[in-house]
């Protein structure tokens, strides 16, 4: 019993590290996440600056033109990579959701031996003090 219980602590220990390192990929993926949005909102904020100042008939100077060009690269290239980040965050997260899953039943199937033996444990002793009892009840039932 005392190895299923130290056996049931060390799985304990296993799954609450197990749960944090969870929590930390998801908080990763969900700053990534964030980011590549927030630089989506920015490609999509300087389309419309763009788009405003040539339908307001203004004309883009050469040196407006390259830092748009740069600018457009720049957040495209951003974008890109925190995508393909987002692919890998997610396979990180998802592989820590299943490895906890894993150590999350291997310590119920701890606890479930430990709960079915202490009280497996009890009921004998339940019917070793009322033998008497039990078996004038078992004899009148029988009648």
């Amino acid at each position: 019993m005392e190895q299923l219980k130290q056996l049931f602590s060390e799985q304990k220990a296993k799954f609450l590290a197990q749960e944090t390192i969870v929590e930390k990929a998801e908080a990763e993926e969900l700053k990534n996440n964030n980011l590549l949005e927030a630089f989506q909102n920015e490609l999509n904020e300087l389309a419309l600056r763009t788009k405003s100042k040539i339908s307001q008939g203004e004309t883009l100077t050469a040196d407006e033109y390259v830092e748009l060009k740069n600018a457009d690269s720049g957040l495209k290239a951003r974008i890109e990579y925190h995508k393909s980040a987002a692919v890998d965050l997610s396979n990180n997260t998802y592989q820590a959701k299943s490895k906890l899953l894993e150590l999350k039943n291997q310590a119920n199937l701890t606890r479930q031996k430990i709960v079915k033996s202490e009280a497996e444990k009890l009921i004998n002793e339940v019917i070793e003090k009322n033998k008497d009892v039990l078996s004038k009840i078992f004899t009148l039932l029988s009648l």
